[in-house]
């Protein structure tokens, strides 16, 4: 992984100075594959990064200093337009929306954190199987993200499961299996 030039402030008097740094592992990563297979995200220090496939050089997708951030649990859409994060940026926790290949991050409406217990509010989103659609949990209930209109909504469980949700995914027929 090569890091990121330093912001001017951090940085000696001069401007910017390059830190590099080569590391095999790391801890409590997420990481997710391209419906490709030719590229992987995941999460290291607080940043996602984008690797080939096959191997090779890591290029950051976001920048923890620069952006006050820390993004986690990547997950990329099944057309591999987009990618779907755990996010804290600038002290708004939430789920996060950025392309592919990088950009700047947008949160998504209605995704923000309503108690701020950090890391423990969401848990990995589900992108249906068209790329229009992003359910999440959230504070222990169900929600549906929909692209198109940028919108998002609970989800009104018919059997409620006692205790927590802890995880949401699609079945192939685009209906939702929570457990």
């Amino acid at each position: 992984v090569r890091g990121q030039p330093l912001p001017a402030s951090l940085g000696p008097a001069t401007g910017t100075r390059l830190i590099s740094f080569t590391t095999t592992e790391g801890t409590n990563l997420s990481f997710d594959l391209s419906p490709d297979r030719r590229w992987i995200v995941l999460d290291l220090l607080g940043q996602l990064w984008r690797i080939p496939g096959e191997g090779g050089r890591a290029t950051a997708l976001t920048d923890a200093v620069a952006d006050a951030a820390e993004d986690v649990d990547p997950i990329v859409s099944p057309d591999g337009a987009w990618i779907a994060f755990q996010g804290d940026r600038n002290n708004v926790e939430g789920l996060w929306l950025m392309p592919a290949g990088g950009g700047v991050p947008r949160l998504l409406p209605g995704t923000e954190a309503s108690v701020r217990v950090r890391w423990k509010t969401y848990f990995r989103p589900a992108w249906s199987r068209d790329s229009r659609h992003i359910a999440f949990i959230r504070d222990g209930r169900a929600f549906l993200h929909r692209l198109a209109s940028d919108s998002t909504t609970a989800l009104p469980l018919e059997n409620p499961v006692s205790g927590v949700l802890q995880s949401i995914d699609w079945l192939p027929d685009g209906r939702l299996l929570l457990f």
